[in-house]
C-alpha cells in the first residue's frame, strides 16, 4: 500500500438495459504496484451518463474500507476528475493524515512508470 493506482476502464462486455439499450459497464480500478493487487469497482451507467467523481469516491472509501489508506496515490488526468474538487478532497486529506500524497499524472507516465509497453501491450521488466 505505498504505492496505488486509480484509473476508470471500459469493460468490453455488453449488457442489456431495461430500456433494451445496449451498455457497457465502466471498472474503476486501484492497483497496489507493490503487490500487483488489484481492487475494483464497476458501475452501469444510465445512457449518455459518464462516471463522476461521487463514483470515483465511493469506489475509494469501499478500497480503504479493504485494504486501507495508501501511502501514495497516482490518478491519471483523465476527464472523470475535471473540475477539482475530487483532488481538492485529496489534498485536503492530505492534510489530515501524515505521510499520504495524491499526485494527478498523465497516462503516459503511469504506463512507463509501469514498465508498459504500448506497442505490444506487455510489461516491460
Amino acid at each position: 500500500m505505498d504505492i496505488v493506482i486509480g484509473d476508470v476502464h471500459p469493460v468490453d462486455i455488453l449488457v442489456l438495459r431495461n430500456d433494451g439499450s445496449e451498455a457497457t459497464a465502466r471498472m474503476i480500478a486501484w492497483l497496489d504496484l507493490a503487490t500487483n493487487d488489484f481492487f475494483y469497482s464497476l458501475v452501469l451507467l444510465p445512457k449518455g451518463k459518464g462516471i463522476t467523481q461521487a463514483h470515483i469516491t465511493r469506489s475509494f472509501v469501499d478500497l480503504v474500507q479493504a485494504w486501507g489508506l495508501p501511502s501514495c496515490l497516482y490518478f491519471d488526468n483523465g476527464t472523470e476528475y475535471e473540475g477539482c474538487e475530487l483532488i481538492d478532497g485529496f489534498r485536503a486529506l492530505q492534510g489530515l493524515v501524515e505521510g499520504f500524497h495524491a499526485f494527478m499524472i498523465g497516462a503516459s507516465e503511469i504506463d512507463t512508470a509501469l514498465g508498459i509497453d504500448k506497442g505490444t501491450l506487455t510489461l516491460r521488466r
